[in-house]
């Protein structure tokens, strides 16, 4: 291959697969280098070292380069030569080789691979900011196992799996079509972008297209639960309390909220104002004047909902539906009960709580007793509630706060770092070393910020944990929440 090849083949490549320049040059080198290394039977090893080719990017010459590692005990194989610090190999140029038919032939097939890789980087890079967006397309076929491949652009082809589409969804090839992209897999030679329609940001991307105020941040998805094609709901809550945020998303006659449904053929929406209370929250999702009372064991992470017997069908919903999505919204797992069950549930639920402060605290009844009446009602609010909450009990001075919260803060950490995966500490705290991922130093970090459970954890988002554990790894951050998540009852 001759410089003028070279170039040749660069602006070729380029025009033809939608890559930029110096992706192709990168693939021509690695190819040309691969050539170079067979022809003169470099072994994989290292122990030879390795080539490297470099191209003038103006006029197509190649220089041929064998780095060798100055400590080759460093190196397993010969891939990893080119990696090393400048300063940690030694560079020798090699003459120009007359390649050989076999090493040209490998040369271009190897080149073709290279541009496909860098083609799908291209790709995957273009494409990563619209990750959880809505993009439209075609629909051009459909695969064997009925998955649509979409077209998005002239060149750029994606995969809507059947298994994420709407059960009423019924398209066919060359209808438009609006999904959400919710994967880019760059290993993936067949498919690199991978579309829903049952993603929970399919419904949060139609209303920011129908909802301006969604659009423009005034108004705040806060959580959605869904059940594709068949019922969702969405919490909102409006940045500026001057907003009427329910009156926004469902406008006019309900036409906005009614957008969204026909795009999703049909799916009911059910539209509630979000509130940090999880007791207000679960009354506000389920939105039945016959709750009587709501009562919430934050350490176990549960809420009992006491209502008429006559009343728990609406409850619970069609097949369990309603209380389904109440508990996938606001990640507690929520128990339906009739009143007089409640009552003898709330009675049980005070003893077992008495019985726990007093075994952790190792402290006699009465001023245990005192802690309740003072609103105490978790292990978790004993180890960080601020000193004066502890001094409005008669009796309470500083030093015995200090001393309640130390125990109660020690009790957390020894259960965060608690490694039983099927561990449940008193007052239903579960170990966080029982997530896949967890180190102790982070377990303690994480209880250090008052992040004790797994329960808690699940609450938090990758860029919340990152604003209170600023060297937390991302990618380390989103397993572990994950992870969390995972863990968490769904009734």
């Amino acid at each position: 291959m001759d410089s003028k090849e070279i170039l040749a083949m660069m602006e070729v490549l380029s025009q033809q697969r939608g890559i930029n320049k110096e992706s192709v040059a990168l693939a021509l080198e690695a190819a040309i280098a691969a050539a170079v290394s067979r022809q003169m039977n470099i072994p994989t090893s290292g122990e030879e070292g390795a080539i490297q080719v470099k191209i003038n990017r103006t006029s197509g010459t190649f220089t041929i380069y064998r780095l060798t590692p100055k400590d080759p005990e460093a190196v397993e194989d010969i891939y990893q030569i080119p990696e090393l610090p400048e300063e940690d190999v030694t560079s020798e140029e090699l003459p120009a080789l007359v390649f050989d038919r076999v090493a040209i032939q490998a040369a271009k097939q190897l080149i073709m691979q290279k541009v496909r890789e860098a083609e799908r980087q291209q790709l995957a890079d273009d494409y990563k900011s619209q990750l959880g967006k809505m993009v439209f397309g075609t629909v051009k076929r459909f695969t064997r196992s009925k998955d649509a491949i979409i077209l998005l652009t002239d060149r750029v082809e994606a995969i809507l799996p059947y298994d994420d589409l709407l059960g009423q969804d019924n398209y066919e090839i060359g209808d438009e079509i609006s999904a959400v992209l919710v994967n880019i897999d760059v290993a993936n030679s067949t498919n690199q972008l991978f579309l829903s329609r049952t993603s929970d940001d399919m419904v949060r991307e139609l209303f920011a297209q129908e909802v301006p105020e969604i659009s423009q941040q005034i108004v705040e998805i806060c959580a959605i639960s869904r059940l594709p094609g068949i019922r969702s709901k969405v919490a909102i809550r409006p940045k500026d309390h001057r907003i009427d945020a329910m009156s926004s998303c469902i406008g006019l006659q309900g036409k906005r909220v009614q957008a969204v449904q026909k795009e999703l053929g049909g799916e009911k929406i059910d539209i509630l104002e979000w509130d940090d209370n999880p007791e207000q929250l679960v009354k506000n999702v389920l939105a039945n004047p016959n709750v009587n009372s709501v009562n919430l064991n934050p350490d176990s992470h549960t809420i009992n909902v006491a209502v008429p017997q006559e009343h728990i069908g609406e409850i619970l919903g069609r097949n369990g539906q309603n209380i389904r999505l109440a508990t996938l919204l606001i990640g507690w797992e929520i128990n339906v009960m009739e009143e007089g069950d409640a009552k003898e549930n709330q009675i049980q639920a005070m003893d077992d709580l008495r019985s726990s402060f007093v075994e952790i605290l190792d402290a006699d009844e009465d001023l245990v007793q005192d802690l309740l009446k003072g609103g105490f009602d978790s292990v978790k609010q004993l180890g960080y509630a601020p000193i004066e909450k502890f001094l409005r009990i008669d009796g309470f001075d500083e030093d015995l706060a200090n001393e309640i919260r130390n125990r109660a803060r020690e009790h957390l950490l020894s259960s965060a770092l608690n490694t039983d995966g099927n561990a449940e500490e008193v007052g239903g705290v579960v170990g966080l070393m029982s997530l896949k991922g967890m180190t102790e130093e982070l377990a303690t970090k994480l209880s250090s910020q008052e992040i004790s459970s797994v329960s808690d954890l699940a609450e938090y988002s990758v860029d919340e944990l990152e604003e209170i554990i600023p060297d937390l790894d991302k990618n380390l951050s989103a397993e572990i929440i994950l992870e969390a998540r995972k863990s968490q009852p769904i009734s």
